[in-house]
């Protein structure tokens, strides 16, 4: 269930980052902007799992992405995330576990940097026009997340 439960944290967490750029876009445009962002010009940084964040969300596009053949349950035969339970990938759907916030606004964002995390999988970055341009750095040596393919380690508490 580790896999289930890291996926499904990790559709969780993209949504909330995804929300996170909707709210900024949206003090900008009805609040005076108190932050001082340019919208045009966001970009999501992220170490370890805040890089995950930072390549999924930017990566992310479409749900059929997360029901691939590794995201399925091999024991139920579902697939680890149900957008019914979870809400649609950006979290702008209303469900029993997502609360829509700031819909009206693009989660867009120009950049991503990711610094030792991981990607679900490669096809997720597909070379979509919303897709961001990408930085990524990461150690060969990585327990954690492997440098080149392979499952991530998730240590149990």
């Amino acid at each position: 269930m580790l896999t289930g439960s890291l996926l499904q944290a990790a559709y969780r967490a993209i949504q909330d980052t995804r929300s996170c750029i909707r709210f900024f876009r949206k003090t900008a445009a009805e609040d005076g902007n108190p932050y001082g962002i340019d919208p045009d010009k966001i970009a999501v940084w992220g170490i370890g799992t805040g890089g995950y964040l930072a390549m999924g969300a930017g990566s992310l596009n479409d749900f059929s992405e997360v029901v691939l053949e590794k995201f399925i349950n091999t024991e139920t035969l579902l697939p680890y995330v149900d957008s019914t339970v979870l809400g649609n990938i950006y979290g702008t759907t209303q469900a029993l576990a997502c609360l829509p916030n700031h819909p009206n606004y693009s989660s867009d964002f120009k950049l991503s940097v990711n610094l030792g995390g991981a990607l679900g999988d490669s096809s997720w970055m597909d070379g979509e026009t919303v897709e961001p341009a990408y930085v990524g750095v990461h150690a060969t040596t990585d327990i954690f997340a492997p440098y080149f393919e392979g499952g991530v380690i998730v240590l149990p508490d």
